[in-house]
């Protein structure tokens, strides 16, 4: 649905039927410039056809260069989102970065309604933190992997041999200042022995 440009009147009529009129920011960065523009109009464009949504305008922010090539754009537009169901639904899969509400003054629920709002509502947080646990547990994985992948490249490439923490460096291709904090911890494992600025596989 393209921007309606409705009267005073029958915004006010939409929201005496139930309709809640919202100003809604939302917020993109990425990088290059001109993708996440586009990917700014396709986000738009997939909430416009709701039917249970109204665009009333949108107003987009010049795109600038926060730091490092990483681009931030913004768009605030006004909606009249069909009930608390709808602007709940808005909020969670579309993460604006806020809503104002503008009508009405005051929102009345019924006890049902409210309750089947606040179990939506849970029932998102609850796949949110299922997700959440569930990449803390391939993140886990994956440094503790990667952990032993170092101190198993520190150790073949010691081999017999005694090296500087430079020289290991160069070989295992990992900064001197990160390798270090691993050469430490080798040592107080009793895997290495350090005789000066070198270092032995024990």
């Amino acid at each position: 649905m393209t921007v309606q440009n409705l009267t005073k009147k029958e915004i006010k009529e939409k929201v005496n039927e139930g309709w809640i009129h919202a100003a809604v920011l939302f917020e993109i960065a990425g990088s290059p410039k001109a993708h996440i523009e586009k990917a700014r109009d396709q986000f738009l464009e997939n909430i416009d056809t709701d039917e249970q949504l109204i665009t009333l305008s949108k107003d987009f922010e010049e795109t600038i260069e926060v730091e490092g090539g990483i681009f931030s754009t913004a768009a605030e537009c006004d909606y009249l989102i069909l009930g608390m169901e709808k602007l709940t639904w808005l909020a969670l899969n579309f993460m604006p970065a806020s809503i104002e509400i503008k009508a009405p003054r005051e929102l009345t629920f019924k006890e049902k309604d409210l309750t089947a709002w606040l179990n939506d509502l849970l029932a998102k947080l609850h796949e949110i933190n299922a997700v959440h646990t569930n990449l803390k547990s391939h993140h886990d994985a994956l440094v503790k992997n990667l952990n032993a992948s170092i101190r198993n490249s520190v150790l073949l490439t010691l081999g017999d041999e005694t090296l500087d923490a430079k020289a290991i460096s160069k070989k295992v291709g990992l900064g001197e200042k990160q390798l270090n904090a691993f050469l430490e911890a080798m040592i107080k494992e009793d895997k290495l022995v350090k005789s000066g600025q070198k270092y032995t596989k024990k």
